[in-house]
């Protein structure tokens, strides 16, 4: 579907290569009505430095816009809470406790708003960083993210960038 779809600007992030990769350890489908709606990874990467990364190729199917989703809890889009609450605990299973999700956004509103929807609407009490992490080892400026996490925050930063 993510492949697909005309309004998905990066079409080549959801190829099977891309998505289900040896770093890949969950992939979760959210249904309503039994039609998908939410689909993510959690993956593990060496440059994470034993941190696991939620959210991961986060997909909305057609008709649900993140931005002004059909139904919020404290401003986020309630299948996305619950997907982030479902994988943490699995993760957690399997002994990883130190988890992010990352996020290329320069919009300080936007982004306070998002960890307050992921601290409302999950168990779990999340930090966001005030600088940018790198999450790719090619160091890209796509790759330079700001980070929401639980647990330890192991990943590297960005001297570069700070606000």
């Amino acid at each position: 579907m993510a492949r697909k779809d005309p309004r998905n600007r990066l079409p080549d992030n959801y190829t099977e290569d891309r998505v289900f990769t040896d770093d890949t350890i969950l992939y979760s489908i959210t249904l309503e009505n039994k039609r998908p709606v939410l689909g993510s990874t959690v993956v593990i990467k060496p440059t994470y430095n034993g941190m696991a990364r939620a959210l991961t190729r986060l997909y909305l199917v057609g008709g649900t816009n993140g931005l002004v989703p059909r139904k919020t809890s404290n401003g986020q889009y309630i299948p996305i809470s619950l997907q982030l609450e479902q994988q943490v605990k699995k993760a957690k299973t399997h002994n990883i406790h130190d988890i992010f999700v990352s996020r290329e956004d320069k919009h300080e509103g936007r982004l306070k708003r998002i960890n307050h929807g992921f601290n409302s609407n999950t168990c779990f009490d999340w930090t966001l960083t005030h600088e940018e992490y790198w999450t790719c080892e090619d160091k890209c400026q796509a790759c330079s993210q700001r980070i929401f996490y639980i647990g330890s925050l192991n990943l590297k930063r960005n001297e570069d960038v700070s606000f």
